[in-house]
């Protein structure tokens, strides 16, 4: 009687491993590029430059800008 796993416990397992399975997965989706530059030998955190800030700052309407 005390090794039975009921069959809902079972299923809740499995939904818990493979949630956390997908998440995972989620999580290195969205951060690959952090990941991939943390380990890249050439040019690690501290070596990244701020060309993807500047290019945001740049193409930011502001509106004083936009008024005619």
């Amino acid at each position: 009687m005390f090794g039975y796993i009921d069959p809902a416990a079972g299923a809740t397992i499995m939904q818990l491993i493979v949630a956390g399975t997908v998440g995972v997965g989620a999580v290195v989706k969205l951060k690959w590029h952090t990941i991939k530059s943390f380990f890249d030998r050439s040019g690690g955190m501290a070596n990244r430059s701020s060309n993807g800030i500047t290019e945001i700052r740049e193409r930011t309407i502001h509106p004083a800008d936009s008024q005619d």
